[in-house]
């Protein structure tokens, strides 16, 4: 049976002091209201810290709102326990100086039992370079039990060696690895993903035969093996520019093979 959705007022408390005296004078800065996270993946009746951040006043007191479910105090924001019932509902902060200024947060609650946190890379999981600066893109999905991609998921990428390779995130689940240097050697890109999963990449800088050519897997479109060795006999290529600059005996390298 569904529940009632509720908005929950009761929780209105100070993430810092409001200020004390006459206001100040000349024109101010319009008020606005940061909530963090903007959007997160929870259990039914699992819990997440909201912070908030008020700009543009003295007042940093903040009223929490949801839809559904509810809040307790926390250090630096608001415990919210996600409702019994699964679906998609929205956290609001609301400025207590300007009630018309606030952030909110769409938060994703799936059943118990629900499994979350399988990654997936979309292209190449070991990156290879073969000069300093170059840049390749890293991509991933987040898949629940079924195998089907999450909605909303979030990943964060880490390098364990940022002088060796450093990663830049570009969304939830993209990011990019450009090589520092031109060592040769490898480090571990980790990909941090809901429940604590983790997946992990592999950036390596290379140096290449005259005879061997580095190609994205993602052009890659068919393989044949040798079933007694698992040799690759034959490859079929996307037709591309670098594929059609191949001579006849060159070797072919990619990031997954």
């Amino acid at each position: 049976m569904r529940t009632k959705a509720v908005t929950v007022l009761g929780l209105l408390f100070l993430a810092g002091e409001a200020a004390c005296g006459p206001p100040p004078s000349g024109p101010q800065n319009p008020i606005s209201v940061v909530l963090s996270p903007e959007t997160v993946t929870l259990v039914a009746g699992e819990t997440v810290t909201f912070s908030a951040a008020v700009q543009g006043t003295d007042d940093a007191r903040v009223l929490f709102e949801a839809d559904a479910g509810a809040f307790e105090p926390a250090e630096g924001g608001a415990l919210y326990i996600a409702p019994l019932e699964a679906g998609t509902y929205t956290v609001t902060a609301r400025s207590v100086a300007d009630p018309d200024a606030m952030a909110t947060a769409a938060v994703r609650v799936v059943p118990p039992g629900f499994r979350l946190g399988r990654i997936r890379f979309v292209g190449d999981q070991s990156l290879l370079f073969t000069e300093a600066g170059q840049s390749h893109p890293l991509r991933v999905e987040v898949l629940d039990e079924t195998g089907q991609p999450v909605p909303n998921a979030e990943v964060t990428f880490e390098s364990a060696d940022p002088t060796f390779a450093e990663v830049t995130q570009h969304g939830p689940l993209s990011a990019t690895v450009t090589m520092q240097g031109e060592d040769v050697g490898f480090t571990t890109i980790y990909v941090h993903g809901p429940k604590g999963s983790v997946a992990t990449a592999v950036a390596a800088f290379v140096r290449l035969a005259d005879d061997v050519r580095l190609v994205s897997s993602e052009t890659v479109v068919d393989l044949t093996y040798d079933r007694a060795t698992g040799a690759v006999t034959k490859v079929v290529l996307a037709r591309t520019p670098e594929a059609e600059s191949l001579q006849s005996g060159e070797v072919l390298l990619t990031g997954d093979a």
